[in-house]
């Protein structure tokens, strides 16, 4: 089971990349297309009498200082650098989404796949018409937070606080700053506030953080996400946004989740007299550990626990457990219509 599901994430993955690269090369092609048109109107040098000659500035920059710049895209708030003029170029022949979904995967310094897959998936289901949505985490054990942030857009229903996350100081600490955010105007801030706290003690900040959104999607009408004891890291993060700021949602499984959010932002941390000797430690906790609140020991409880022995097949994403929830959103639904 474990083995064919790690051959269909890698077949989505293959499947994924392989898309991305053809839809750079057929926009890559496009530009050249529009260049050879371009020639096609255009006098060479050798064709223009002396008069012409002479109107031209030779202070005029070489065109080849055009190929040497970069090109900024602004993808849902997040400024992407491609250093390529030329990619650039070619990167803005596609579509609005194709070009998201490539500069996010290629050139985001994300490394998961799923903050383009989301998107993409939110898309498919908005056009869909369906009412209800049913969201399987189950195995999830993390990667990045803005990866589920489509999602959370489309659930999001209310404005709702999570308990935010405190930095002990350190250079580690710092350095992780510097290399995620230092570039911001808000990175930077942090990071100066760090160098002024002395090491080994907690960043003083907020101890909650808002999600809000400036609307809400019509759909869906009710929905649920599905959860096991693999779900860690970000995937119980997303738990807790949903939890905060979703009323239509809920969460459905038969175990608690793993237990591996308390403490986040993980470093290598190399032993000095011994390179080849390493440990990995968080740089960040949850506010809710000083509130004595934390999840960790006994990880996060589904609303409604799944009263199905463990599913042995898996067809197109659908399991017994799928139909199961998908048929109780239903039950729900016409009792409180009732």
């Amino acid at each position: 089971m474990d083995a064919q599901n790690e051959r269909f994430e890698r077949y989505n993955e293959i499947t994924f990349e392989a898309y991305c690269k053809a839809a750079i090369d057929h926009a890559i092609r496009r530009g050249i297309q529009k260049k050879e048109r371009r020639a096609e109107i255009e006098r060479p040098l050798s064709a223009l009498n002396d008069a012409l000659l002479f109107k031209l500035n030779p202070s005029d920059p070489p065109q080849d200082a055009a190929l040497e710049a970069s090109v900024s895209f602004d993808v849902r708030g997040q400024r992407i650098v491609v250093h390529n003029a030329e990619l650039g170029q070619a990167l803005t022949y596609l579509p609005l989404r194709k070009r998201e979904i490539t500069l996010l995967y290629f050139f985001a310094d994300l490394t998961d796949a799923e903050i383009a897959g989301v998107r993409a998936a939110v898309a498919v289901y908005c056009a869909s018409g369906c009412e209800n949505l049913v969201v399987d985490i189950r195995g999830n054990m993390g990667g990045s937070d803005n990866a589920y942030e489509p999602l959370l857009k489309l659930l999001y229903d209310h404005e709702g606080t999570e308990d935010a996350m405190e930095y002990r100081v350190s250079d580690i600490a710092i350095a992780h700053v510097r290399e995620f955010v230092g570039n911001t105007g808000r990175g930077r801030r942090k990071v100066a506030c760090m160098e002024r706290t002395p090491a080994g003690e907690f960043l003083e900040e907020g101890k909650t953080y808002r999600i809000r959104y400036d609307s809400v999607s019509l759909v869906p009408r009710r929905a649920a996400l599905i959860v096991d004891g693999r779900v860690a890291s970000s995937g119980e993060q997303l738990v807790l946004e949903v939890r905060a700021s979703s009323r239509r949602t809920t969460v459905y499984g038969q175990d608690n989740t793993l237990g591996c959010l308390d403490y986040s932002n993980c470093e290598i941390l190399y032993f000095p007299r011994d390179t080849a000797r390493w440990m990995i430690v968080p740089v960040t906790r949850s506010k809710r550990i000083p509130a004595g609140r934390g999840i960790d020991r006994e990880g996060i409880a589904p609303d409604v626990r799944i009263p199905l022995p463990l599913p042995r097949t898996l067809t197109d994403n659908v399991d017994p457990w799928v139909e199961w929830v998908a048929g109780d959103l239903k039950k729900t639904e016409k009792n409180v219509k009732c």
